[in-house]
């Protein structure tokens, strides 16, 4: 059980490490230049990236919720068909099942939120 919980903390904290990590940092830090004069240009590829990433993101919202419909009317099924002692196994079965959905869904939007973030601030 401990070694479960173990795992689960890592996974969480690598994706959290992930998602942060495409956040860029910029700085234009230089004592010679007035900060009035300064114009912020373009970053370079960063469009193209944009662009490929929303789409990742668009297929994999997507995919997630084709596949979490599906197990939930797999997993539904199963459970109005099952016995008592049978009904306890799947609520066991659908913890695991309602986590894996909440963070299908909210790193999903965090990290488009994030990026609106960013992209409000930075035009």
């Amino acid at each position: 059980m401990m070694n479960k919980k173990i795992h689960t903390l890592a996974l969480i904290t690598i994706l959290l490490f992930l998602i942060f990590m495409m956040i860029p940092i910029i700085s234009n830090a230089d004592i010679n230049i007035d900060p009035g004069d300064y114009k912020p240009g373009g970053i370079t590829g960063a469009n193209q990236f944009v662009s490929k990433a929303n789409i990742i993101i668009g297929v994999i919202q997507a995919v997630g919720s084709i596949v979490a419909l599906i197990a939930l009317i797999v997993i539904g099924l199963k459970y109005m068909m099952a016995g008592v002692e049978e009904k306890a196994d799947y609520k066991s079965t659908m913890v695991p099942y309602i986590v894996g959905c909440v963070m299908l869904f909210v790193i999903s939007n965090l990290v488009a939120f994030i990026y609106n973030l960013v992209q409000n601030n930075f035009n």
